[in-house]
């Protein structure tokens, strides 16, 4: 008789344990991120740094358009279809959205667009209300470092070459 109790309480005790066990496991270890698209911050909008020049961003439209502020000074502004966004982090934080031109920048020293047709914006930090972005340049050699084909881009703008091609990082405020 004694064990047959015994074998019931060590039951009942090891039942409870393990559901201590997947409790704490539960609240300790979280749930992985839902596939949801409001749990991650959004590039869609209009983003402006403090010199006035902005990025904007419609996802719907799969657009990307850079003002760079300076109404015809410089003509560094440019236009692009969105071909493909490819994150760094699981976050969603950083990465570079690839883009067709559709209407091409100008180049500072000769005043000629670039010859290629696709690059990658590069970001980083990004949260609901701000982040970092920066248009690809290696200058002076290659100040509009632009591809024939997205292939091509993919290759030339990877999170391995943010440090040639993404030199500078302003932080621009979501509108």
């Amino acid at each position: 008789m004694k064990s047959s109790k015994l074998y019931r309480m060590e039951s009942r005790s090891a039942k409870i344990i393990v559901a201590l066990v997947m409790l704490f496991a539960f609240l300790f270890m979280g749930c992985p991120p839902p596939d949801d698209e409001d749990y991650y911050p959004s590039l869609d909008g209009t983003w402006k740094e403090s010199y006035g020049d902005a990025y904007i961003i419609n996802l719907s439209a799969e657009t990307l358009e850079y003002d760079d502020g300076s109404e015809g000074m410089f003509e560094s502004s440019y236009k692009g279809d969105i071909k493909e966004i490819i994150f760094f982090n699981n976050n969603r934080t950083a990465g570079i959205i690839f883009i067709k031109y559709t209407n091409k920048p100008k180049d500072f020293s000769t005043e000629e667009p670039p010859e290629g047709d696709y690059i990658g914006v590069y970001f980083r930090n990004l949260t609901g209300t701000q982040g970092d972005f920066s248009t690809p340049s290696d200058y002076p050699a290659d100040p509009i470092p632009a591809t024939n084909t997205m292939q091509e881009a993919k290759v030339k703008f990877t999170e391995d070459t943010a440090g040639t091609y993404a030199a500078y990082w302003p932080t621009y405020i979501k509108q």
